[in-house]
């Protein structure tokens, strides 16, 4: 497997995602006037890609460089998908959790006890028919060792970890199999979220901007091998999170989880989207978390200031850290007019009755009777 990154507006590359790294223009199997998408192109043939391999082995004992600087190429544009169901899941269980912590989530609960799915945990159909995913913004991608500064106000920022696939050429209706050949290189992705208003956003039903956009993280290395996507859709890429606590270094938190069970190829994924948006070199398309790599799903120990948040997978497809910063100051973006009348106040007990008073009857009364027609 091959690393590439930029040093100085020139690709680097090493056979190791830490370096050492060489100029491109040291390896005489790879034509260093290309743009760095043909290169990526290049390294698709096995062939290329191993005598690539041995001159970079041979290259990087001469002239060597540690640090890389970005990455490789100007990324585009950025969208998500979410292609692993036991993350939707898992999250929508850590969503009741972190919202109805008294009324739905014990009966959740109380369902789980009896090995039955509770209704609201089970993946909309949407997300099982097709892939499904959000437009991120790509002015807010920043690199590895940049600190992020959580949104104003919230009490519940989280990481997740995704791999994203580097597009290499234009794609407009593709073929899955079209769809996959475009695909040139992996990142690692570091979706930083709001849960404090993912929530209230999804309900309004026009996207997760403010949840979502405010960071998202990308390590500076492209991984370049021809085997990727099949290692990535049998399930045998694995992902380890670790954050660190500045207060306490000795009390590093481990989350892990692998790959396995994706809903749809990556090949899939890239074609749904290419079916209707047209797709070019320098897209950068994220597959979603990978189940278990996010605080939602598991703890909900939310990042607080001075946390490090490190990310990196087996096999080594690069390494992302990132420290929480202080969070952003207040804005007020209303008008005063509008603050002075007391508009937009939320009304959080009309909004909610159902789901605070009237479901949770209903739900219990549901678990009731199952548990004496069991007994």
């Amino acid at each position: 497997m091959l690393h590439l990154g930029s040093l100085s507006g020139v690709v680097h590359i090493s056979d190791s995602p830490v370096g050492p790294f060489t100029s491109i223009e040291n390896i005489h199997s790879l034509d260093s006037k290309l743009d760095f998408f043909s290169v990526l192109n290049q390294l698709k043939d096995s062939a290329v890609a191993e005598r690539v391999g041995s001159e970079v082995s041979k290259a990087i004992k001469r002239v060597t460089y540690t640090e890389l600087d970005a990455l490789p190429f100007a990324i585009r544009s950025f969208r998500d998908c979410s292609l692993w169901m036991a993350h939707m899941s898992n999250a929508a269980r850590g969503m009741m959790a972190l919202k109805f912590p008294r009324t739905v989530y014990p009966v959740m609960r109380a369902w789980e006890v009896l090995r039955l799915t509770f209704p609201a945990t089970k993946p909309n159909k949407q997300f099982t028919t097709r892939p499904t995913y959000y437009m991120g913004d790509h002015n807010s991608v920043v690199g590895t060792d940049t600190d992020i500064s959580p949104p104003a106000g919230t009490n519940a920022m989280d990481f997740e970890l995704e791999l994203g696939v580097v597009i290499t050429s234009d794609l407009h209706r593709p073929t899955a199999d079209e769809a996959a050949a475009a695909v040139g290189g992996i990142v690692l992705v570091n979706d930083f979220s709001d849960r404090a208003t993912q929530l209230g956003e999804m309900r309004a039903g026009l996207g997760i901007p403010a949840s979502k956009n405010f960071a998202t993280s990308i390590n500076r290395t492209v991984a370049a091998d021809s085997t990727l996507l099949s290692l990535i859709e049998a399930g045998k890429v694995n992902g380890t999170v670790q954050v660190t606590p500045a207060s306490s270094p000795e009390a590093t938190a481990t989350y892990t989880g692998s790959t396995a069970n994706m809903q749809f190829t990556v090949g899939e994924a890239v074609a749904c989207i290419a079916a209707h948006s047209a797709l070019s070199a320098g897209d950068v398309i994220a597959l979603g978390t990978i189940p278990g790599c996010s605080l939602l799903e598991t703890d909900r120990a939310w990042l607080s200031p001075g946390d490090v948040v490190s990310m990196s997978t087996e096999p080594k497809l690069g390494a992302l850290v990132n420290t929480v910063a202080e969070p952003s100051p207040v804005v007020e973006w209303r008008a005063p007019a509008a603050l002075s009348r007391g508009m937009m106040e939320p009304l959080v007990l009309r909004r909610h009755l159902f789901m605070l008073i009237v479901l949770p009857v209903l739900l219990n009364v549901v678990v009731a009777a199952l548990i004496f027609t069991r007994f």
